[in-house]
């Protein structure tokens, strides 16, 4: 009995105290006025990872119009990828969907978009999560 309860009392232990997945956020930074912070769910994609989940929390209550993109490291640049997603936000957006299946193995990032009017024209300015891997 005594074995039984030092062997669950580890299992607790062990779920208590495992690391959650750590997600990538560029920290709070200040973009044509507006103080936002974006982040991705996760590190690092395994070939089990269905897909990229970015999001983007903002102080203050203004709209903020903007565009997703993901970009892979090629050659020491970073190349726009061929899908971006688009949308408004006051003060957070809902968690949005980069498929991994559409995308190869190598080191990305999430570049954020930020734009005057409502029909996403007129650039504000951009911020960046750090780097992330993606495995296949």
């Amino acid at each position: 009995m005594k074995k039984l309860l030092f062997v669950l009392f580890i299992l607790i232990a062990a779920v208590l105290c495992a690391p959650s997945a750590a997600a990538v956020t560029s920290g709070y930074k200040t973009v044509a006025g507006h103080t936002i912070n974006l982040s991705t769910d996760a590190n690092s994609y395994t070939p089990r990872a269905k897909s990229i989940d970015v999001t983007a929390r903002k102080t203050g209550n203004e709209t903020v119009y903007y565009r997703f993109t993901l970009q892979k490291r090629v050659g020491g640049t970073w190349k726009d990828q061929r899908f971006s997603l688009v949308g408004s936000f006051k003060s957070a957006t809902p968690a949005k969907e980069f498929y991994i299946v559409n995308h190869t193995a190598g080191t990305h990032r999430i570049k954020m978009t930020l734009y005057r009017n409502t029909n996403w024209t007129g650039v504000k300015g951009y911020i960046y999560t750090p780097a992330f891997e993606v495995r296949k």
